[in-house]
């Protein structure tokens, strides 16, 4: 069952980052929170048709942001400085670390807009940290590959793992159930070597939900960007 808690940082859109399109991945990290397991991605998100995001996140955002306090903003840099340190394969940390970075993110909970799963996710992703035991988190047995996450469009996104030549994609759909909580159903994985698609499996009928904890903005000390946490 994929139920993790997530934390994604994602790049705030707009008058914030005008330079930045969709071809440069090294824009801004971004974190999402999940309920159970924990993965922190950094995002490179597409400037040509941030309009509709932006207002977006300006709905969602506006009372928050003006309230927002030190306390709060020293917290959520606090987690995403852990889950760098961290990262990426929790399953590779202790189980007091998993759980001391965990209880970070449960401590941001209260200070979450009412509806964070409406939060526009777009770019592509790459995972600082995930305490999902499986493949999710690039955990290939003793070693550990790249882990991106891509949003395609508004429905569709593909989360891949590479490990040299090799690169294992899995293509899922994702609907907004409600405020706080996405569900994703898997289609498909598709195996490639050396960008030859080798194999190609229907996963249909598996999946879970994403269960949001905390969503916000935040300016990352690291590089002094805005970002969508």
């Amino acid at each position: 069952m994929l139920c993790h808690l997530v934390v994604l940082a994602l790049a705030c859109l707009g008058n914030v980052d005008a330079a930045f399109t969709s071809s440069q991945r090294n824009a801004k990290p971004v974190a999402r929170l999940d309920r159970n397991n924990m993965a922190v991605k950094v995002s490179s998100t597409a400037t040509t048709s941030s309009n509709g995001a932006t207002n977006l996140l300006s709905n969602l955002f506006a009372n928050k942001n003006n309230n927002k306090s030190k306390k709060e903003t020293q917290a959520v840099q606090a987690l995403l400085d852990r889950a760098r340190a961290l990262g990426p394969v929790g399953a590779f940390c202790s189980p007091e670390d998993q759980e001391s970075l965990l209880a970070q993110a449960r401590a941001l909970a209260p200070q979450s807009p009412a509806q964070p799963a409406r939060a526009p996710l777009q770019g592509v992703h790459d995972l600082v940290y995930s305490a999902a035991p499986g493949g999710s988190s690039g955990k290939l047995g003793p070693v550990a590959g790249t882990v991106q996450q891509e949003f395609v469009n508004d429905d569709i996104f593909i989360n891949s793992v590479q490990l040299g030549p090799l690169r294992i994609a899995l293509t899922a759909q994702r609907e907004i159930k409600n405020g706080k909580c996405i569900q994703v159903s898997f289609q498909e994985t598709t195996v490639s070597f050396w960008g030859l698609p080798l194999t190609t499996k229907d996963i249909s009928g598996g999946g879970g939900v994403w269960k949001y904890l905390y969503c916000g903005e935040h300016v990352d000390a690291l590089d002094g960007k805005r970002k969508l946490i």
